[in-house]
Formats: structure tokens, sequence, C-alpha cells
């Protein structure tokens, strides 16, 4: 029955597309037409004529009329788009007060949630210190604790008396000059609240991070569209790949160029697994879930449901995503439907006083 709801539906999508292309076309014909019919000649016909295109024109147009700002925003999204979808799910997110949205992006719910699910974790050094106590081994990762994404993050590791900024390719001179920093940080207000997690760098066994990568999967509720691949330690600079769930690179970004040479997945049949049963423990349709590549395997990095460069993908990669995306939410709906529980996320948002 599902299969042919989803080719219904796929249809349907397609012949709006469809009819959205044609009324395009006539609008910018008849456009063109009236203004080279008044603006070319003083004869009376010709006139009649552009008051009869400018009078097809009329019914032609959107009531109400979308401004120029929201039809720009619009106009390559109409049909399946990932971008659509997102713009919608932000929407929804900050109306429904038990959204994983709200949650998961901390850094020490996110952290919650997935010990609960059973994913292996960094080991934690301190978590919620004040930047003028924060203590660094001989390397750690140093990030805020209720921010999302990769704001503020540093990867520090001891260089004699002062310590090196590995992501960001900053020196410090002491361990106070990197508390300084961490306080620009809340001066500026990029950091809201001054609690840190210091917790340990992901690196290979050979000591050299040159051999590890991040690998950050586009899930879409037990699904796995793409991987972005991103080598942070390579002497020619990082490097981004995004590779479609069957380890083949792929040109999807005007952000991240497939590169001219040929680049191995980093990631195995297994590991897609992996994210796409962390995702069916997600009561959302989308969820960025990032891990580190370790000789432990894979450790969690973070979940996002708001992934930065989201806008570079382009048309056919956009409205690839967002199919994912509407059929990602069909089966989450049927789930929830057929009484599925997410027992996991429940007894975060208990553990948080939210039920």
């Amino acid at each position: 029955m599902t299969k042919f709801a989803d080719r219904d539906f796929d249809n349907s999508v397609e012949g709006l597309s469809a009819i959205v292309q044609e009324y395009n076309s006539l609008q910018a014909t008849m456009s063109t037409l009236s203004g080279q019919l008044a603006g070319h000649t003083t004869s009376r016909t010709d006139l009649q004529r552009a008051e009869h295109a400018k009078a097809i024109l009329a019914e032609l147009d959107v009531n109400p009329r979308m401004s120029e700002s929201l039809a720009n925003v619009m106009r390559p999204t109409f049909g399946y788009s990932y971008r659509t979808q997102r713009m919608a799910a932000w929407a929804i997110s900050q109306a429904a007060r038990l959204s994983p949205v709200r949650y998961l992006p901390q850094k020490d719910i996110g952290r919650q949630f997935s010990q609960a699910i059973g994913l292996q974790l960094p080991r934690m050094y301190q978590e919620g210190a004040p930047h003028n106590l924060i203590e660094i081994p001989e390397a750690a990762v140093v990030k805020p604790l209720r921010e999302d994404g990769g704001r503020a993050v540093h990867g520090f590791r001891r260089t004699g008396s002062g310590f090196s900024d590995l992501f960001n390719n900053k020196s410090y001179s002491s361990i106070d000059d990197v508390r300084l920093h961490l306080k620009e940080h809340l001066d500026i207000k990029r950091v809201r609240q001054d609690a840190w997690i210091v917790e340990e760098m992901i690196v290979p066994d050979s000591g050299n991070p040159a051999g590890s990568f991040d690998l950050k999967f586009f899930t879409f509720y037990g699904r796995v569209a793409y991987v972005l691949q991103v080598a942070r330690w390579r002497d020619e600079g990082v490097q981004r790949v995004i590779f479609d769930r069957d380890g083949k690179a792929v040109n999807a970004s005007k952000f991240y160029p497939r590169p001219d040479t040929d680049v191995l997945p980093a990631f195995t049949p297994a590991d897609i697994k992996v994210a796409e049963q962390v995702s069916l423990e997600i009561p959302w349709p989308g969820a960025r879930i990032d891990f580190l590549t370790s000789s432990r395997g894979m450790i969690f990095g973070e979940f996002t449901f708001n992934p930065g460069a989201y806008g570079g993908f382009y048309k056919e990669s956009d409205s690839f995503l967002g199919r994912e995306w509407a059929h990602a939410a069909g089966r989450l709906y049927d789930d929830l439907m057929a009484g599925k529980e997410f027992r996991a996320y429940k007894e975060l948002l208990k553990s948080l006083g939210n039920t």
C-alpha cells in the first residue's frame, strides 16, 4: 500500500512541478510581449494588443502575490526540496515543545542520549567547567556545553609550555592564554554560557591525526542519503567530500565539489547501518549524525538538525534530499500511528523534567 501511495505522491508532485514550469514560461512570454508592444510602437492596434496581454497577465498572476524576496527563495524549490523541508521543519520545531531539535544538539544532552542508545563516546575530562578552570592534558577537544554545531570548538595539543589549536591553526603561549581566548567567545556573545567540555581528542593509535576523519551522515529516519567526509589533518589542507550511501563520491554541492582524484570512503556498510539505526531512535524526519573514526570504531560526535551550507546543494541533490525527507516523514508518521514508543528519547525527556 505504501509503495502505491509513494508512487501517487511522486506523480502528483511531478505534475504540479510541470504546471509551475508552464506557468512561469507563459508569464515570461506574455511579459516580454506586453513590454515589446507597449514600448516600441504607438499604433492603436499594437497598443490594444499590449492591453490584451496585460489582461492575460493579470489572470496568470498569483493572488495574493508573493513578495519578490520570498519568490526568489521559493522559485528553485517547487516540488521536492531539502531547502523547503528544512524551512518548514524549523517553524515546526519552534512550536513543538518536545522536539528533538530543541534538545539533542546540546552537547551534554546529545551525549546523554547517545550513551543511552549504546554509542561509543570520547573520554570526558571536564564537563561544565568555567573557562578559568579549564585544564588540558597532552591533547583535548574543548567546546561549549550548550552550543550546537562547530561554534567555538577547539582542538588543543600541548607544545612545550604552550598549546597549538589544531582546528584553527593558532598558537597559545600558556593555559592562561587559552582561558583568555575562551573568555573572548563569551565577551562577544559567540557563546552564551560559561560552561565548557574538555574531552578526548580522537586520533589513530600512531598519535598522528592525519589518519582520522569526521563522518557526517545525512540521515532520514532509517536511511542514510549522503555522507560528508572531512579530512582535517592533511598537509594540503582540509578536504571535504560528499559520498552517496554506496561509497561513491558525488558532486552534490557547490561548497564541497567532487575532487578530481579518487578518494576512498572512510566508512563501511556497517557504519551506514549504525547511523541508520541511530536515526530510527529520533522522532524527526531528518538529522545529521556526526562520528569520528578511530581504532575503536566510530566515536559519536554530535547531532545536528541545522547543518551549515545546506543551501549549496545543486538542484538535483536538493530534490533528492527533499524526496528522502518527505518519505522519511511518511515512515515516521506510520510508526507513530502504529504505536512506536521511542523509549530512549522519552526517557531522556523524563530525565530533563519534560514529560
